[in-house]
């Protein structure tokens, strides 16, 4: 087994129902609530054109008594129409009354019980997602949004929709792998993964109404999601140095499909475990014989401690190079962009990070 050292630059509990007789003397003397929604450029699964639904927590205090939140909507589906956006049940302002709403999409569904929810403190009226990263039958995870808008007065009439400026509550992560190999070799990519991450936390919002919030609890636990596999997309897996008379890839580099985290920062000083990458690479020479043409076969893991942030983009580019024997190193060049606002907060950082793979010859191939 060799270890060579590698660069990597990189930089529920439900709401005390207090609805009462005021609610509907005064709703329906009132506008009907509505909702207005904008949702930060530059997402991946969720944007402008695709999102359609979300769901939203709502109550009001009235008067003096802080204490007393009289709940108008828990859990409740607003999806979107040709005139707008439209909630499940209707509920209307009540004059003097503060509101508070919060909202979250999981790509257009709620969460089920199985990877956490959200819920509002019965105590304080605090707004929390205890979440668990999971994938769907289908093997994705998921974007998560959030938006939250409180302190907001409700008229006896001209009342405007509540406006929701949704933001993404997780960090993105995918790869893309690089051949620094010679003209003339391919190198395959596959069974591509990411594993070991902290799977469990709890979201909680702000009470100011800035659709912010932070996460805590933030750990590992066995019986949750502890990989996720990522796709090369349109199912090219296979890239090379070789390039036209132009100067262009012939085989672009394989890049992978997006993940979602928890935002964390991995401390080994704090006895943090490490996340782990993982995917099988075969140098190939195309002008081989049939079944001569694997050089060499590996299974590579490689270890690191990220330090993710909420609503950020992580592109890990993967450089392999080597030679006709075999692989000699690997390098890590991570480029990362801010998913909201992709023009601060980009400097990259450069840790250290090691990388134990086992060669194999082209005679142990099957």
């Amino acid at each position: 087994m060799k270890k060579n050292l590698l660069t990597f630059a990189l930089s529920a509990l439900a709401l005390t129902a207090c609805t009462s007789e005021d609610v509907i003397k005064e709703g329906l003397q009132s506008n009907a609530i509505q909702f207005r929604n904008v949702v930060n450029k530059n997402t991946r699964a969720i944007d402008s054109k695709n999102f359609n639904q979300f769901f939203v927590y709502g109550y009001y205090t009235k008067g003096a008594d802080l204490n007393t939140r009289f709940s108008i909507f828990t859990n409740t589906p607003v999806s979107k129409a040709t005139d707008g956006w439209s909630s499940a049940i209707s509920r209307y302002w009540v004059e003097g009354a503060s509101y508070s709403f919060y909202a979250f999409s999981c790509e257009n569904v709620s969460m089920s019980p199985k990877y956490g929810g959200p819920s509002v403190d019965q105590n304080d009226g605090t707004f929390r997602i205890n979440y668990t990263c999971h994938t769907d039958e289908l093997g994705n995870s998921h974007d998560l949004l959030f938006a939250s808008q409180t302190g907001i007065l409700g008229k006896a009439e001209n009342n405007q929709p509540v406006p929701l400026q949704f933001k993404h509550l997780l960090s993105k992560v995918s790869l893309q792998f690089v051949s620094d190999f010679p003209e003339g070799y391919q190198v395959e990519i596959t069974n591509i993964s990411i594993s070991d991450f902290e799977n469990m936390g709890t979201f909680t919002a702000n009470k100011n109404g800035n659709s912010e919030g932070s996460w805590s609890g933030v750990k590992y636990d066995e019986t949750n999601a502890k990989s996720f596999t990522l796709n090369a997309l349109n199912g090219n897996n296979v890239t090379s140095s070789d390039k036209d008379a132009a100067g262009n890839y012939i085989k672009p580099p394989v890049e992978t499909s997006s993940c979602f985290m928890i935002p964390n920062a991995y401390d080994p000083a704090g006895g943090d475990n490490p996340v782990n990458i993982h995917f099988n690479i075969r140098l190939i020479n195309p002008n081989l014989a049939s079944g001569n043409q694997t050089i060499a076969s590996n299974t590579l893991v490689g270890s690191w401690h990220p330090k993710w942030r909420q609503g950020t983009q992580y592109v890990y580019t993967i450089h392999l190079s080597g030679n006709e024997a075999g692989m000699d190193k690997i390098r890590f060049d991570v480029g990362v962009s801010d998913w909201n606002n992709p023009d601060t907060d980009n400097t990259p950082e450069k840790i250290n990070i090691s990388f134990d793979y086992v060669l194999s010859s082209a005679s142990d191939v099957e």
